[in-house]
């Protein structure tokens, strides 16, 4: 009911169009469209993470309601709408997103970043950046991370996130020697341009900005063929 009241509000007040975000807002898209609403929404999720949440059905009010659905990335849209039909209206839009903060050039970046974590000048990093649980693949990261050591001399792995419940036992005895884990932090410019390279161990990820924060950080990067949306953004590079 507040929900209605306040559709209801900004519409008498004059406004026309709502941006929706995301598959969880799907349940006030009908809402809106009976207030004479244009509706685009805009979809962010694969299906993996909409059954996940018990998504679906705002999923489906979307599909039938919105006037426009615009995904970040083609494997998205397809995800969407496998017929493509509603890729072939126009319905659904093709639109990635960019970067939302830009990052700032540390030069001293590579001898800084060893400092902090207690590794040697001439140590090789791959960086992980994101909250670490199963869809982001902290497992997988942490089971390459072991391969590597037993193949490659000074190769460290660090992952810049907080950890999911789940996973904080597992992982307990997994840190140290070539694993490492900082907490979460807003400033990551040190870690971008002092890595050498970016792993997206995600097993579904859309179009993640982790992705884009590396390329514009100039940093090779690494995943896995059929999880992310931004596959053929990293192809390119």
């Amino acid at each position: 009911a507040q929900t209605q009241a306040a559709i209801t509000r900004l519409r008498q007040a004059g406004f026309t169009l709502a941006l929706t975000n995301t598959v969880v807002s799907g349940e006030v898209v009908p809402l809106l469209k009976a207030a004479s609403f244009r509706v685009v929404s805009l979809i962010h999720e694969l299906p993996g993470i909409i059954a996940e949440r018990g998504l679906e059905a705002h999923l489906a009010a979307i599909l039938a309601e919105s006037d426009t659905i615009v995904a970040p990335a083609k494997k998205v849209a397809d995800s969407l709408d496998p017929g493509g039909s509603l890729l072939a209206s126009d319905r659904i839009v093709v639109r990635p997103q960019g970067l939302y903060k830009e990052l700032r050039p540390r030069l001293d970046a590579h001898a800084s970043l060893r400092h902090r974590l207690g590794l040697d000048d001439d140590a090789r990093i791959v960086l992980n950046v994101g909250f670490g649980d199963r869809r982001k693949g902290i497992d997988t990261f942490v089971e390459a991370a072991k391969l590597a050591a037993s193949q490659v001399n000074n190769l460290h792995f660090v992952w810049v996130g907080n950890l999911h419940v789940d996973f904080e036992q597992p992982l307990a005895g997994e840190f140290g020697d070539r694993f490492h884990l900082v907490p979460y932090t807003d400033d990551v410019a040190e870690f971008y341009f002092g890595a050498d390279a970016f792993f997206l161990s995600s097993r579904e990820d859309p179009f993640p900005s982790v992705v884009l924060e590396a390329l514009s950080a100039g940093l090779p990067v690494v995943g896995i063929a059929g999880a992310s949306g931004s596959e053929e953004l990293i192809a390119e590079h």
